[in-house]
């Protein structure tokens, strides 16, 4: 730490907690340029910038402070609220399920997730299993015929048999028959 940055972001601190918020600010980016890894330098700036209404330079400032100590479930949180008062609400969600991981009783994380209105879903994300499996068609929005690469057969007891289970039998009622009557049942 340099010795000129904590005077720098204890001025910054003062000034912040006084409101006089552009002085925060200005004292607050000469401390991150005399310590470039100073975690709290980083978290103050982020919260003076938040209450200007800067909430590009917060969401900065914030990701920096994380990009310092990704562990820190706070500095999570306050990203995601600059994320939120940016109406960036999927980043803003992000944020908070991460300071949730990191800090199960975060309690503030936790009500900011409650609060936010549930993401939408396309169909494609219903239709996958835990978000990594995509079904052949169901991000379509219209649906369309498809032509099928083969036409639609019988299938008889065997091949349900083999299609039901990996070793290829399973006893099913009537599957044991072997007089189906008609030979226009049986397809090769």
């Amino acid at each position: 730490m340099s010795a000129l940055a904590a005077p720098l972001r204890q001025a910054g601190l003062a000034a912040l907690k006084a409101g006089r918020l552009q002085e925060a600010i200005a004292n607050l980016l000469k401390a991150a340029q005399a310590d470039p890894e100073s975690f709290e330098t980083y978290s103050y700036l982020g919260a003076a910038y938040s209450k200007v209404g800067d909430f590009e330079n917060a969401r900065k400032a914030f990701g920096r402070a994380i990009q310092i100590d990704p562990t820190s479930a706070r500095a999570w949180y306050n990203l995601g609220v600059a994320h939120q008062m940016a109406e960036d609400l999927e980043s803003a969600r992000t944020c908070f399920n991460n300071a949730v991981q990191r800090d199960p009783n975060h309690e503030q994380a936790r009500a900011a997730l409650e609060k936010l209105a549930p993401r939408p879903m396309s169909m494609s994300e219903l239709a996958s299993v835990g978000g990594s499996v995509r079904l052949p068609g169901a991000h379509r929005a219209e649906l369309e015929e498809e032509a099928q690469a083969e036409p639609a057969r019988e299938l008889t007891p065997q091949d349900l048999a083999r299609l039901a289970t990996p070793e290829g039998s399973f006893h099913m009622s009537g599957a044991q028959a072997t007089d189906l009557g008609d030979d226009e049942h049986h397809q090769p």
